[in-house]
């Protein structure tokens, strides 16, 4: 069943979730799955997988923006790309074997403690 998305809303959704991510360095998962959920109506685990993508290209855009002003500690940059390699990895497998509205309730828990664990910051 396909439909059709309303493109310039699906544009300036992007813009600003590009924005936010740009600006404080979040939104990725936490902006985009939503997003691609709710405008585009694809199932989670589709969602996830294809905000993966957002984030990479929206990761390469933002250290390519922040590469020429900061010092970048490249061993550690590269244990958390490590990390997130595997944990990703880790992710997918578990991903198609928890139903959907699960991985929906989990997502939603996890941005409102992220929410709150940033707020106190």
């Amino acid at each position: 069943m396909s439909r059709e998305l309303p493109l310039l809303r699906v544009v300036l959704d992007g813009a600003v979730v590009g924005l936010v991510t740009g600006l404080v360095g979040a939104g990725g998962g936490f902006l985009v799955v939503p997003a691609l959920a709710l405008l585009g109506g694809l199932p989670m685990p589709v969602a996830v997988g294809a905000s993966l993508v957002v984030i990479a290209m929206k990761s390469i855009a933002g250290l390519a923006g922040y590469l020429p002003s900061v010092s970048i500690d490249w061993s550690l940059a590269a244990a958390v790309t490590t990390a997130a390699v595997v944990g990703s990895l880790a992710g997918g497998r578990l991903a198609g074997r928890v139903p959907e509205a699960v991985l929906r309730t989990a997502f939603g828990w996890f941005v409102v403690v992220m929410g709150a664990f940033v707020t106190r910051g």
